[in-house]
């Protein structure tokens, strides 16, 4: 009992208890040396060895391979703590315009030098034809050369971070903004952004499809001192960064400062948690241990809100391979090279040019062959989650997390229950 309740004295008391019956081994031996032939003597010898070397292997070793973590994870909040989403805005249909019920709502899309050239495509001219048509403030930065993020942000070297002080300078001039990443096309623009802004709280979060990760490349935020101070938080952590194999830079950074405005005593928790994991081989730790120490809550009033998987403004694209339905709104890591002529997002070129689509009356004649209904959806959702559960069947606290994370049962009613 006692070696069990200490993981970590294992080796000790195996070394305890090998040295014990290698004693009492010799002590028998001793006795029944007078009746026996050297031959004899020799052979029970190597056999007694032999088993103990194997016994003390198996007891040094076994620790070592299980699929158990020796940290146990914070007892998890019920799942009836979820909040409903924000229903009291009406969505709208047809394209009509959108109500702009928080105040002027911005989209900011950064980008550098180096990806400026696969930004002025598709993702540009539908976010463009979409600001235009709906009356948002469409804001495309390039990062590196921009002469206000330049003065605000010079000291930060690492992309992701700079984004982060620049979405605080660019804050200022806004109520709430929507930040998204040069790769983000609007597949079907009969949404609103205010279908997610949920003024209880001031940044708005969404879990990632693929990972367990929070994404760093898209979120909704409102103005206020509590935000900017939160994105300028989050840019120090640049210089806090140990530049490891499975450091992801933004999600890694972001998770710990969830962490750290969300839960009290949560930083040393988190650490404590990726230390007994890191010699395993699962490279998105960090993001599961973050999720173990948040637990299942998806709502803390006046700080932030995160929505489940595909239930967000965006989500990633290779999940239906830049299909869409009705339900979706953005498309996230949109691949341009997979839209041959024929599927391209317009049967007329002239019909994304935003000049044109502004003055529609239905909004955009999209191709019939990239849309999907939610049912399809849904069925890649489900495969996609049996995919997971198959990688990591072993692991009791993946498995956990799979199972009350996954959407594919309630896609795309999740945040409704």
């Amino acid at each position: 009992m006692w070696l069990a309740d200490n993981p970590s004295s294992l080796p000790t008391g195996f070394y305890f208890i090998t040295s014990s019956l290698q004693g009492l081994f010799a002590a028998k031996l001793d006795r029944l040396s007078e009746k026996m032939s050297p031959r004899e003597k020799y052979l029970i010898y190597l056999c007694g060895v032999t088993f103990m070397s194997i016994i003390s292997l198996i007891m040094l070793v076994g620790p070592l391979t299980t699929t158990e973590p020796r940290w146990t994870p914070l007892k998890m909040k019920s799942p009836a703590s979820r909040q409903q989403r924000n229903l009291r805005y009406t969505k709208q249909k047809n394209s009509d315009e959108c109500a702009h019920t928080y105040g002027r709502v911005m989209i900011l899309v950064m980008y550098t030098s180096a990806d400026g050239k696969t930004f002025h495509g598709t993702a540009q001219r539908t976010l463009e034809c979409y600001a235009t048509s709906k009356k948002y403030e469409l804001v495309q930065v390039d990062i590196d050369i921009n002469e206000r993020i330049r003065k605000a942000c010079s000291k930060h070297k690492v992309a992701k971070f700079r984004r982060y002080c620049a979405a605080a300078e660019f804050l200022k001039d806004t109520d709430w903004m929507l930040v998204i990443d040069d790769n983000t096309a609007v597949a079907n623009p009969d949404h609103c952004i205010e279908e997610w802004i949920d003024d209880r709280v001031n940044l708005v979060l969404y879990d990632q499809t693929n990972n367990w990760d929070i994404s760093s490349e898209s979120y909704l935020i409102r103005k206020s001192q509590w935000s900017v101070q939160f994105l300028q938080e989050l840019a120090e952590r640049e210089f806090q960064l140990k530049f490891d194999w499975w450091n992801k830079h933004g999600e890694e950074s972001l998770a710990v400062q969830l962490i750290h405005d969300l839960s009290s005593d949560g930083t040393r928790d988190h650490k404590e948690c990726v230390k007994q994991w890191r010699s395993a081989t699962n490279y998105d730790i960090s993001s599961i241990c973050a999720r173990a120490v948040l637990g299942f809550q998806r709502l803390w009033p006046e700080k932030i809100r995160i929505y489940r998987k595909a239930h967000a403004w965006a989500r990633e694209a290779f999940l239906t391979g830049n299909f869409w339905c009705d339900n979706d709104f953005m498309l996230h890591d949109w691949q341009e090279e997979s839209l041959e002529p024929k599927m391209y997002i317009s049967p007329h070129h002239d019909e994304i040019d935003p000049a044109v689509c502004a003055r529609r009356e239905k909004g955009w004649n999209w191709l019939p062959n990239k849309y999907m209904n939610v049912s399809t959806v849904r069925s890649d959702l489900r495969a996609y989650e049996k995919m997971q559960r198959r990688n990591y069947p072993k692991d009791r606290t993946i498995r956990e997390f799979l199972q009350e994370l996954e959407v594919s049962k309630c896609y795309p009613y999740c945040e409704e229950d």
